[in-house]
């Protein structure tokens, strides 16, 4: 056993004394650095400060710089944004876009695109709210070329994470993608906004249909239905949502679930014209349906009668429940005097419109009667004097009279063609009438404009006729082969001896 070794003591150490220490330093070596340290430490702490003073400024001056420019203060704006550059926010994306939108306010249009190009790259994301404005100055200018739809659609997709506009945003997407034949993309883009417009189901089912997607159809169909329903519930006087619930109706449920809730409308809101307007459509639609199951007693004209009578009394102007109305005047027997005592009974109102007159009119010229189809032309240009087709057969009937007053039927020929506009579709038309009113008064080089203009857009009856009155506006000139030209081209469509003073309306072809 080995011997213990005896501990050694310890030293015992003295307590730290501040003090002490203190006193023991050598302070006054310490005294010529003593001004650069008080600077050094006064210029830190206004560093802090400053910079957390700036923090908290920077979120006010920009609300307020916000403010200014959505209440249109520019001065204001410039102020707060000349504020925030002295605080080093000059940068921030936010800042420079309200500054773009001051230069734009004040025409400095240079510094204002140049800015743009900046916040929205056209190669990449940039600031979405500059995007966005891109993309409406894009969307405004209209024919919109592929390489102009590319871009819209960049500046539309960087754009797309701003809650404003974001409908706007979806729906000019969506045009582009259906443009572009890309129905699932325009689909895809519509749905990330039926939560807020749910009717917009309904044009997701017309989409999926064209796909030939038929569950994807009804999928929407039902989608619709449910959600515009509780919309319809909560506000039943909204004629909109009811409006698209009954379209939503039909496809699935048909006529008569579709007619309760709009009849439910009506009850509610028994002069609305939106609802009566969508009844008669209603009632239309299933007329052409009944008349299109034939029976033996012809049963089925007389039942769509009925439903045309109900369209007309809640609608009388209807346009469809006109025209059926007039295909029904062409049947023999009970549909045909009960048509004819519809359309009376209508006339007789004072609700029957320009339209309605038009066509009364239109049918007694037809058979001959023009002192009818005058009467009524009269009464449809009473009701709306601006109603170009009125006006084109008024002025043909005007012309083919006996002793005709021409310079009046050129008058309501004029005002016709004034009304339509330089592209319309129908001028074609319009101008062929004024043109053989301007061979009738031998006024032969305006005649030739107008038949020569019109020739290419009418139909072969119309073209015969046309050919004539050209063949007789050059033989007057002196150019007997030309003339000749137009009567063997009037004499290859097979109508050739129908006299140009037999010529009716123009709205056939």
């Amino acid at each position: 056993m080995e011997p213990m070794k005896p501990r050694r003591p310890r030293k015992q150490r003295k307590d730290f004394n501040p003090g002490a220490w203190l006193a023991s330093r050598r302070w006054s070596q310490l005294l010529p650095a003593a001004p650069a340290l008080l600077t050094a430490t006064a210029i830190t702490a206004t560093c802090v400060w400053i910079q957390s003073k700036s923090e908290s400024l920077q979120p006010r001056y920009l609300s307020a710089l916000s403010q200014a420019v959505e209440s249109d203060e520019t001065e204001v704006a410039e102020r707060y944004a000349n504020k925030l550059a002295v605080l080093g926010a000059s940068e921030r994306p936010e800042v420079q876009w309200i500054r773009t939108v001051i230069d734009l306010r004040q025409g400095r249009l240079q510094a204002a695109q140049a800015m743009l190009e900046i916040l929205a790259p056209s190669d990449t994301i940039g600031y979405p709210q500059a995007h966005l404005f891109v993309a409406q100055q894009l969307a405004q200018r209209g024919n919109i070329d592929p390489e102009g739809a590319e871009r819209l659609k960049h500046h539309l997709l960087a754009a797309s994470s701003l809650p404003r506009q974001r409908q706007w945003t979806a729906m000019t997407l969506s045009k582009i993608y259906l443009a572009q034949n890309d129905p699932k993309a325009a689909t895809r883009v519509l749905e990330k906004i039926v939560d807020i417009q749910p009717e917009k189901w309904l044009l997701i089912a017309k989409l999926k249909k064209q796909q030939g997607d038929t569950a994807g159809e009804e999928h929407a169909l039902a989608s619709a239905v449910t959600s515009i329903s509780k919309r319809v519930a909560n506000a039943p006087n909204d004629v909109t949502s009811r409006l698209a619930l009954a379209k939503a109706t039909f496809p699935s449920e048909g006529f008569r679930a579709t007619e309760t809730i709009l009849l439910e409308g009506l009850r509610r809101n028994p002069e609305e014209p939106k609802l009566r307007s969508a009844m008669a459509s209603l009632y239309v639609r299933h007329s052409d349906d009944v008349r299109a199951v034939k029976t033996a007693q012809n049963s089925e004209i007389v039942g769509a009668l009925q439903l045309i009578e109900r369209a007309l009394q809640l609608a009388p102007n209807h346009p469809l429940a006109i025209q059926r109305l007039m295909s029904l005047l062409d049947e023999h027997g009970v549909a045909e005097e009960r048509a004819n005592q519809v359309l009376s009974d209508l006339l007789a109102s004072g609700e029957a419109t320009a339209t309605v007159h038009l066509l009364v009119a239109t049918r007694a010229m037809l058979a001959g009667d023009d002192a009818t189809a005058k009467r009524h032309m009269d009464l449809g240009y009473e009701k709306n004097p601006d109603l170009p087709v009125l006006l084109n057969n008024l002025a043909w009937l005007v012309a083919r009279q006996t002793d005709p007053n021409l310079e009046e039927a050129l008058g309501y020929s004029q005002r016709a063609i004034s009304l339509v506009g330089r592209n319309a579709p129908g001028l074609a038309r319009l101008r062929d009438t004024r043109g053989h009113i301007l061979v009738k008064m031998e006024r032969w080089h305006e005649a030739i404009d107008d038949l020569e203009a019109a020739l290419p857009q009418l139909s072969d009856r119309a073209k015969s006729e046309t050919h004539l009155a050209l063949a007789k506006a050059y033989r007057s000139l002196k150019q007997p082969a030309v003339a000749a030209s137009h009567e063997k081209q009037a004499a290859a469509i097979g109508l050739e001896t129908l006299p140009t003073d037999g010529r009716l309306d123009h709205d056939e072809d």
